[in-house]
């Protein structure tokens, strides 16, 4: 068997992918997509409000309370795929890239992580 190059792929995809039949899809689940969008945004946004208020609190400057709410973001956005150990390994690995590459407190950044999945994570 050769191997598959870009014009099989291409072929493959147009065949597969008719915008009757996909139309036809989205209608289907069209009302679960919209149920899963409006929880997870309104989640998000709470989530965001709420580390808003932590970082008031904390004295945190509004300029500079950007890449603690980056932090939160990427952690639910995890928190949607993972939990337990591996959420808190990647909430390790989030503070840490945080840390190192936006120059954020760690005891602040703790504080953000406790926040959005309830415990800081072991190191």
């Amino acid at each position: 068997m050769r191997p598959r190059n870009f014009g099989d792929m291409y072929r493959k995809w147009k065949a597969k992918f008719d915008p009757d039949t996909i139309a036809a899809r989205f209608d289907q689940v069209k009302d679960i997509a919209q149920e899963r969008y409006e929880y997870a945004v309104s989640y998000v946004a709470t989530v965001v409000d709420n580390v808003k208020a932590l970082l008031n609190n904390l004295d945190v400057p509004a300029a500079q309370q950007g890449p603690y709410i980056a932090l939160a973001e990427r952690l639910v956005k995890y928190s949607f795929k993972h939990s337990g150990p591996t959420l808190q390994r990647l909430a390790a690995g989030l503070k840490a890239e945080f840390v190192a590459a936006y120059g954020l407190d760690p005891t602040v950044a703790d504080e953000v992580i406790k926040l959005v999945i309830g415990s800081s994570p072991p190191y």
